[in-house]
């Protein structure tokens, strides 16, 4: 697909439990630092022009909230989403679990499995670690899409993290503009998301 027909504006939310990172980590891309203090989040959009493989585009980030009373709001934040960053912490859990339950709410509401995601692990210079990085990588390859251990704290990964999406979105995008029969062919071919 050229250039000149891609998308140049993407919609990407992130999703994931309370305080796994969310607004650190795009703090982080916006290179406003590391907040030491939490603020809980119900939602803010953050604008942002990246460059991603030289081609420049413009993202609106979806910072949503991790609280499980926030069900309607996060129905609208999936229904307005291009993609998805799901993160979780490495140092809890059941944080993991939750990410498996919004691909799920993901994929049902979209009605397709094809949504680009990009599973996130962060806070990963952190000791107490409950999540391997083995079992980031197993619940990747159960969501279809690719791991990035990230640290919101000193910025490790964090611009990989949110260029891979955008790469996913263009491959989904190439792919949808692609005629149906050569589709068929591609699509047996390669997966959208690669684990690296």
């Amino acid at each position: 697909m050229q250039d000149h027909c891609r998308r140049s504006l993407y919609n990407i939310v992130l999703l994931g439990d309370e305080q796994v990172g969310k607004t650190s980590l795009i703090a982080q891309l916006c290179k406003q630092g590391y907040f030491q203090t939490y603020n809980p989040t119900i939602e803010n959009v953050h604008q942002r022009l990246i460059v991603v493989d030289d081609i420049p585009c413009a993202v609106n980030i979806l910072d949503t909230s991790g609280r499980e009373d926030c069900n309607v709001l996060r129905q609208q934040w999936i229904l307005y989403g291009d993609a998805f960053v799901l993160v979780y912490s490495i140092t809890d859990i059941n944080s993991l679990w939750k990410v498996q339950h919004l691909w799920r709410e993901i994929t049902t509401m979209k009605k397709t499995t094809r949504v680009p995601i990009t599973l996130v692990g962060n806070k990963s210079d952190r000791q107490d670690r409950q999540v391997s990085y083995y079992y980031g990588l197993k619940m990747a390859d159960i969501l279809g899409c690719q791991l990035i251990e990230t640290n919101s704290r000193t910025g490790a990964n964090v611009d990989d993290a949110f260029s891979s999406i955008i790469r996913i979105i263009r491959l989904k995008d190439d792919d949808d503009n692609t005629p149906t029969t050569a589709r068929t062919k591609h699509s047996h071919s390669k997966k959208s998301c690669i684990v690296q």
